[in-house]
């Protein structure tokens, strides 16, 4: 499919590209002296090489998810078709819409019309999106205690006019 292999070519170029302004940023001058490059200057790849790790394990999982999903729909997909396809259709779901719907229905439809029907892609994606949203509604469940609590102790320290005692999140890519 040429729709897919552009897509997977220009996701790649822009990683690499990315990695090479992060490493080369330094030695060129005009990239150094701007706002970007000096921003780029205190990137330490090393501190986010444990987020790619498990960004590659969890894009794997889905994948391995996605794999026995559609046998289990009665649409069978191969690995590597779902391995090459999957991140197009991440970049799909960063379009606004209601919880995802609507956009990853239409796309799951064209990116695998060579797989199943239309309406059974359809069915399928509806069906996936909507077992995510439950999941995500239950690990929200589970983390609204200490969610809770941490808004509470924000607004305890601002009352009281002290300052937080620590970073709450770490950027990876703050010096």
């Amino acid at each position: 499919n040429r729709d897919v292999l552009v897509a997977v070519t220009v996701g790649w170029a822009l990683v690499l590209g990315a990695i090479l302004m992060v490493r080369l940023a330094p030695a060129l001058p005009a990239v150094a002296r701007s706002p970007l490059g000096r921003w780029l200057s205190h990137v330490n790849l090393r501190v986010l090489m444990p987020y790619f790790a498990w960004f590659l394990l969890l894009a794997a999982l889905d994948i391995g998810f996605q794999w026995l999903a559609t046998r289990a729909f009665g649409i069978p997909i191969p690995w590597e078709v779902l391995a090459a396809r999957i991140p197009i259709l991440y970049v799909v779901l960063s379009v606004p819409s209601l919880g995802g719907f609507g956009p990853r229905e239409l796309t799951w439809a064209y990116l695998f019309s060579d797989f199943g029907s239309r309406d059974a892609l359809i069915a399928y994606a509806f069906a996936t999106n909507a077992i995510f949203l439950v999941l995500h509604i239950l690990i929200g469940a589970v983390f609204l205690p200490q969610a809770l609590s941490l808004i509470a102790r924000i607004r305890a320290a601002r009352a009281s006019g002290e300052p937080l005692p620590e970073h709450l999140l770490h950027d990876p890519a703050d010096p």
